[in-house]
């Protein structure tokens, strides 16, 4: 069975900031995909894409754009884990 966030003690404020960082990526895959995106659409030059968008559409700092990283790295390798489970 998957740690949960409130397992790990992540603060509300950490799991607030990785749902946005989710409904912007997700935003952003569909505008760019015209589609929902799988798993396989979500590599490395596209979340390229995606946090290059941030920087430059939303003016977000060198700082919040590897937050938003670290946070999509996080979920990709969770997501990743959860479906290599389940498909098992």
């Amino acid at each position: 069975m998957p740690i949960t966030m409130h397992q790990r003690n992540v603060t509300a404020n950490t799991i607030a900031s990785y749902r946005d960082t989710f409904r912007l990526l997700f935003m952003f895959a569909q505008v760019r995909l015209r589609k929902s995106p799988t798993l396989a659409d979500l590599d490395a030059t596209f979340i390229g894409a995606f946090l290059t968008d941030l920087e430059v559409k939303r003016g977000a700092s060198a700082k919040m754009r590897n937050l938003r990283l670290t946070a999509n790295r996080i979920h990709l390798s969770m997501s990743i884990k959860i479906y290599a489970a389940t498909a098992e």
